[in-house]
């Protein structure tokens, strides 16, 4: 007969191999044990309609993180030895803290599926991402080490190909309208109007690199 603290792992097990079709709010000191074995912690409640493991990582869909808006899917994974706090999860951005009595480097594992691209760290070592998997491998070395991604840079904000061109397109408008001004080809209401969209273009950028 099985007694109460072997129930807990069991528990948690049948917990994390059967996705959920409703609403769960993650709130207290609840450690979620996956992959390589550190504890996955959540500074703030959390909401999620589905708790897996994908690729070793405790994956959660539709998360919205201390009342915030859906970001879609994220996962987490940490080695052994180590105690990995999600304190924040923006648009472009996500704040964990890591905790471990390992002095070497430790690693820490993040997937944010709104973000597929590799994102700028800091407190961080090294950080490789996997193009296949859309994993963040992430190291650092000590103890309380408050990491923070940010997706929002050239490599990693969302926007490349047309979307990052048309982005730009008013600014290259502007200045064609300077070289052709210079020329007398046209007017300066068109260049005025130019400028309107190349400055509206730019704040959209600055928007969208925030997070907003």
């Amino acid at each position: 007969m099985l007694n109460r603290r072997a129930m807990v792992p069991l528990v948690l097990a049948i917990f994390l191999a059967a996705p959920m079709a409703y609403g769960l709010t993650i709130d207290g000191p609840i450690n979620f044990v996956i992959g390589d074995g550190g504890n996955i912690r959540f500074d703030d409640p959390t909401v999620t309609n589905q708790i897996r493991a994908v690729n070793t990582l405790l994956r959660l869909n539709n998360l919205q993180y201390d009342g915030g808006t859906n970001r879609g899917a994220l996962a987490f994974d940490c080695q052994a030895g180590v105690n990995m706090t999600i304190q924040s999860v923006n648009r472009y951005e996500i704040t964990y803290l890591v905790e471990t009595d390992i002095i070497l480097p430790v690693t820490t594992y993040v997937y944010y599926q709104n973000n597929d691209n590799s994102p700028v760290g800091t407190n961080t070592e090294t950080i490789v991402f996997n193009d296949a998997t859309d994993v963040t491998t992430v190291t650092t070395v000590g103890n309380s080490v408050t990491v923070t991604l940010n997706y929002a840079n050239l490599s990693g904000i969302g926007i490349t190909g047309l979307e990052y061109f048309l982005s730009i397109f008013p600014l290259i408008a502007f200045f064609g309208a300077l070289e052709a001004k210079k020329r007398d080809l046209i007017s300066n209401r068109i260049v005025v109007a130019a400028l309107v969209f190349a400055l509206a273009a730019i704040v959209l950028l600055v928007i969208r690199a925030t997070g907003a």
